[in-house]
Formats: structure tokens, C-alpha cells, sequence
């Protein structure tokens, strides 16, 4: 089941790149909504959750369950690849 915010649970954000907030709509996720900046061309979530409540899920040990499959992949893609330098001789 997908957690439902209260509406006090979630804040309009201004764009986390340039600050200006007058965001036009790309996708509508009630309650959340992805907005994109018209200034700088950012896509970004607007509204959100409040960062009181994102903490209290990310206490939770249950939020990180099974998690292990996605840190290990995200840790794999971050590690740069191993490049060898070929001379090439003219």
C-alpha cells in the first residue's frame, strides 16, 4: 500500500537548482506533482514530503529492508570504469 501524506506532511519547493518557483507541470501524482522550472529547465518534485517526515521513514528499519540489491547496484554504477590507455603508433 502506498503511504498517503497528510496534507501538513507535505511543502510546495521552490527549484532546488536556481530557487525561482514558478514551475510548470510535467506529471501529476496525487498528491505529488513533478514540476519542471521555467527558468532553468529542472524537473523536480513539488509538492514533497516535509523533511520531518522523510526522517521519520528513513528511521525506520523497515524503510531499508531488502535494500541491499539496490545499494549494491548503485554502488556498482558509481565505480568508474577501467579504462587502459592504448599508444597508437602512425
Amino acid at each position: 500500500m502506498t503511504y498517503q501524506p497528510a496534507p501538513a506532511e507535505l511543502e510546495q519547493v521552490a527549484c532546488p537548482a536556481c530557487g525561482i518557483d514558478n514551475p510548470t507541470l510535467r506529471y501529476d501524482l496525487s498528491p505529488y506533482r513533478v514540476v519542471q522550472c521555467r527558468a532553468c529547465g529542472l524537473s523536480y518534485l513539488s509538492p514533497r514530503l516535509n523533511e520531518a517526515t522523510m526522517l521519520r521513514f528513513y528511521q525506520d528499519d523497515k524503510y531499508f529492508e531488502n535494500g541491499d540489491v539496490f545499494y549494491d547496484s548503485v554502488l556498482y554504477w558509481k565505480k568508474p570504469p577501467q579504462v587502459e590507455r592504448v599508444k597508437i603508433n602512425p
